[in-house]
């Protein structure tokens, strides 16, 4: 996806995006380049935000499952310690914390290599970056727009994008559809608004699946034996 928001442009270079911002400066009257920019601008900003907060939701998701299957697997252990369970229940809490054990490996390891939080703060700094870039374009396209400036802001829009990771298609998708403004422009409809959302908890599933069944499998094995 470029920041020209093309919402069928699958591309997610960020020197791609920097290259095309470059060639759209070649074209227009200077007010139509302040006002072409600070769109971008503002499309990449909302952008970047989501996907700040998208991160954020991973890191505290992968705690909330890694903390859920770890009590799961004290649970199902004090189950079998304390002898609280009939024998043709033992197999099923014996697998319950293997499939759990394995789990707060899995995610533990995940958490450690993926750096949810740092992409997260990395997302944000961007996104702040470009507002204050933005605030700039903005004052200029309500004064006299000079040329210069208007370089000198593409630039700094440039070097921004170049420092940062790119957004993913799904954050632009989702600015589009969370922006009243941009809901119209892009004649974003209900169909377009229901893919969006589940293409947005899709990403989330594993950990919705996982506490799941570290809540409802150690409820599960003690209402059978209570039974």
């Amino acid at each position: 996806m470029t920041d020209d928001s093309n919402p069928t442009d699958s591309s997610p270079s960020p020197d791609g995006q920097a290259a095309d911002d470059r060639d759209d400066s070649t074209f227009g009257t200077v007010a139509q380049k302040y006002e072409r920019l600070h769109d971008k601008l503002d499309k990449t900003a909302r952008s970047r935000f989501i996907a700040a907060r998208r991160f954020e939701l991973h890191e505290t998701l992968s705690l909330y499952t890694v903390v859920l299957m770890s009590c799961a697997v004290i649970a199902l252990t004090l189950f079998d310690s304390l002898d609280m369970l009939p024998q043709e229940s033992e197999k099923f809490s014996s697998f319950l914390q293997v499939f759990c054990a394995v789990g707060v490996l899995v995610y533990s390891v995940i958490l450690s290599k993926s750096d949810f939080a740092l992409k997260s703060y990395r997302h944000h700094e961007c996104a702040m970056a470009l507002n204050k870039i933005r605030s700039t374009v903005y004052k200029h396209t309500i004064e006299e727009p000079k040329t210069d400036q208007y370089n000198r802001a593409a630039d700094e829009y440039a070097k921004v994008l170049d420092r940062f990771d790119n957004h993913l298609n799904l954050d632009f998708r989702m600015m589009q559809m969370q922006t009243p403004m941009y809901r119209k422009e892009y004649g974003v409809n209900w169909w377009f608004t229901l893919k969006v959302r589940v293409e947005f908890l899709f990403v989330y599933w594993h950990y919705l699946l996982f506490s799941f069944l570290a809540v409802v499998g150690p409820i599960a094995v003690y209402l059978r034996n209570a039974e």
